[in-house]
C-alpha cells in the first residue's frame, strides 16, 4: 500500500528499519487513521512525517520479521501456479497481516473496542 511512499521520507528521519516501517504504515490501524486524518487518497510527505511511529525494539523485531516473511510469500504467490498452493500461501500471508496488525494494536495501546472500531471499517 505504503511502500512507495517510503522513498518520499529522507533517511535521517527513519531510525526504524524498512520492514519495521512498512509493517506499521501498511497496518488497518494507519490505513484507518490516514482515512481519518488526511484527505483524499494521496497522502504528500509531510502527512507521512505526521504519522507517529512507536520505538518499541521487541515489537520492531517481530514485525521486522513478519514483513520479511510477507516478502517471501508475495514471491512465492506469484511463482505457484497450482491452485491448491496458491491458496495455502494466501492463507499464510493473510495470518501474517493480520498478525502484524495485532502487533501494531498493541504498540498503540489500543483497547478492544477501538480495535473493533477498526476492524469494522
Amino acid at each position: 500500500m505504503f511502500w512507495f511512499l517510503l522513498r518520499a521520507i529522507p533517511k535521517k528521519t527513519v531510525a526504524a528499519n524498512v520492514h519495521y516501517l512498512a509493517g506499521i504504515l501498511n497496518s488497518k490501524l494507519i490505513a484507518f487513521y490516514n482515512g481519518k486524518l488526511f484527505s483524499g487518497v494521496k497522502v504528500t510527505r509531510t502527512e507521512m512525517l505526521r504519522i507517529p511511529i512507536p520505538n518499541d525494539s521487541t515489537q520492531e523485531k517481530s514485525i521486522t520479521i513478519l514483513v520479511e516473511n510477507l516478502l517471501q510469500l508475495n514471491s512465492q504467490l506469484q511463482e505457484t501456479k497450482l491452485e491448491i498452493q496458491r491458496i495455502q500461501i494466501q492463507r499464510s500471508i493473510t495470518h501474517a497481516e493480520k498478525r502484524i496488525d495485532e502487533l501494531v494494536y498493541g504498540l498503540y495501546g489500543l483497547s478492544e473496542e477501538e480495535i473493533e472500531i477498526i476492524e469494522k471499517s
